[in-house]
């Protein structure tokens, strides 16, 4: 899905970030981001476990399933 977004052109930023969201909450799209795009994450103060914060609260706010990303799960 990112690929096939970035890959239109445009505003990829913009439409790769809906795109993804979207995907993200479909049970039919594969879990399968790169790792490069996972593991280099930094854990300060706007890393990966804020992330990990907002998509539960994303999550819970829409009733959607949690679902792990990336090398940690």
């Amino acid at each position: 899905m990112l690929m096939l977004t970035v890959a239109r052109g445009g505003d990829t930023d913009t439409v790769a970030a809906i795109a993804m969201a979207a995907a993200a909450v479909c049970p039919a799209m594969a879990r399968d981001l790169p790792p490069a795009l996972t593991e280099g994450l930094e854990a300060g103060e706007h890393g990966r476990p804020r992330l990990e914060r907002l998509d539960r609260r994303l999550a819970a706010a829409f009733g959607l399933p949690i679902v792990a990303a990336g090398p940690r799960g």
